[in-house]
């Protein structure tokens, strides 16, 4: 059920476009960019990652306080800590694609299978359309 830091790094980086770089002596994860998330970071056994809003963060802990947490240092930041030892894979691929879809070029979004359509409206543009195809 837990994972290591290795496997939560491997994860992380399974993700296109994903790589490594130091971030406070801490393994990270970017993409475009952009953290993805940080392995390690203040606390040694967790991860982690932004939240689009502080909202969308006090909601994660509040849903799962046993797994995600935030410290002082984090108070004022759109991002939460997840507990290493209190995740599974699959909770953490699901955290961070949330995450990697807000941050991914949208070449990376198509090229992943990921509809443009769903790609424009994450960026608050319109749906994209079929050539010859009316707006309605």
């Amino acid at each position: 059920m837990s994972l290591s830091k290795a496997q939560a790094l491997k994860i992380a980086l399974s993700f296109p476009g994903a790589a490594e770089k130091s971030s406070h002596g801490h393994p990270a994860v970017f993409v475009n960019g952009k953290l993805l998330a940080q392995i390690g970071c203040r606390e040694p056994q967790a991860v982690m990652f932004r939240t689009d809003s502080i909202e969308e963060r006090d909601m994660l802990i509040a849903g799962d306080p046993e797994t995600f947490y935030v410290t002082d240092h984090f108070k004022d930041y759109k991002g939460a800590l997840a507990r290493l030892g209190a995740l599974d894979a699959e909770s953490l691929r699901s955290v961070l694609e949330r995450r990697w879809r807000a941050i991914a070029p949208r070449e990376l979004l198509i090229s992943s299978r990921i509809r443009g359509e769903d790609a424009s409206r994450r960026r608050g543009g319109r749906p994209s359309r079929k050539r010859g195809e009316k707006a309605t």
